[in-house]
């Protein structure tokens, strides 16, 4: 190139520069408008539950054909049901929401939890159908932890429930990296719901806060308690933008923010005008020797468990709400359905009165 060119090109480059410079970047679309792109069905395993319910009633919002599988519908663990319901479904997108979720009840029934929690996800992810399918923070053992995790800390899971887990991610990324098979794994944490007929942590606090029963709640352990609400949102988002067209990667997808179960009870107790004050806080070993939960068997858990999610928000650009912001949310909608007359089941508190909803 002659001087005199490079006299002419550097003055106009320059200039280009420092007006790209100057530019503010480009708006993210409002989620909301973008549009869903799907080919076919969305197939919802484990429709029944928090995060089934969720998942079927934002796709169908978001104009998808949802065909919703329960539990009784479609038994995962049957690979020759599984094959015949994709085949006579012909979906585009699979969303598996269904898992073992008792995490005490796995120590003791370890090959039921691996068939739910590691052989059938794995499976599905081979049958060459996107799919997004869900993990645990119980990955991680909470040892000697002050920072979050993010998706590149060691894992070393303390119970048999986190090991399934845990198996399938590995053996899905090792679909994704090996033969192409195209999903997402979402890693999160501390799940909850406010709809009826579902059994977690929220509802079992609410029914002792209406049956007037002293909070005694576990306090030693910090986690990010997620509603599933926002989890399934943030599903749709990465499915509109196309995440779950790339080769299988684990993103950790939780509400803002941490607290422990005592703390969670007693934004609950303040947010209904009540005592923060009255809410005990206790160990997990107090909670485990009272006397409701006598002769039960205990899986351990990790004492810190927060997820970093900044790799979601920095390639897809997803980021889910505070939790304290989403417990508002949740717990007005929760009484506004009981003003309405909608009834609400009393399960049995189980593993959930711990915090396990996964």
């Amino acid at each position: 190139m002659s001087e005199e060119l490079i006299k002419m090109e550097v003055p106009v480059l320059m200039e280009t520069l420092e007006r790209m410079a100057g530019e503010e970047p480009a708006e993210e679309p409002d989620p909301a408008l973008l549009p869903l792109n799907l080919p076919g069905p969305v197939l919802v395993t484990g429709a029944g539950g928090q995060l089934g319910r969720e998942l079927v009633r934002v796709f169908r919002e978001a104009g998808a054909d949802v065909r919703a599988m329960t539990r009784e519908d479609l038994d995962i663990t049957d690979m020759l049901a599984v094959e015949d319901a994709i085949e006579e479904i012909k979906p585009a997108l699979i969303l598996n929401a269904a898992a073992w979720t008792d995490v005490d009840a796995a120590e003791a029934e370890r090959e039921d939890c691996r068939r739910v929690n590691t052989l059938a996800p794995v499976y599905m992810a081979g049958l060459h159908v996107p799919m997004v399918t869900f993990s645990t923070d119980y990955v991680f053992d909470g040892v000697g932890r002050t920072k979050r995790y993010n998706e590149r800390n060691r894992v070393n899971p303390l119970n048999v429930y986190g090991n399934a887990k845990l198996d399938a991610d590995e053996l899905i990324l090792g679909l994704g990296f090996e033969h192409g098979a195209q999903g997402i794994i979402l890693r999160t944490s501390w799940l909850w719901s406010e709809q009826p007929g579902t059994k977690n942590f929220f509802q079992s606090v609410m029914r002792r806060i209406e049956a007037k029963k002293e909070l005694r709640i576990v306090g030693d352990r910090v986690g990010s308690p997620t509603r599933a609400l926002d989890l399934a949102k943030a599903v749709l988002v990465l499915v509109k933008k196309g995440a779950h067209l790339k080769p299988y990667k684990i993103y950790h997808a939780a509400n803002l923010g941490s607290c422990s179960w005592a703390g969670f009870t007693k934004e609950i107790v303040r947010l209904l005008n009540g005592h923060p004050e009255e809410v005990y806080p206790i160990s997990t070993q107090q909670w485990q020797m009272s006397p409701e939960n006598f002769g039960k068997r205990f899986a351990q858990r990790p004492l810190l468990s927060t997820l970093n999610c900044n790799l979601l928000e920095r390639e897809w650009g997803v980021v889910l709400p505070n939790w304290e912001e989403s417990l508002k949310e949740g717990l007005d909608a929760y009484l506004q359905m009981k003003k309405d007359g909608v009834v609400f089941d009393d399960p049995d508190e189980g593993a959930e009165a711990a915090g396990d909803a996964k």
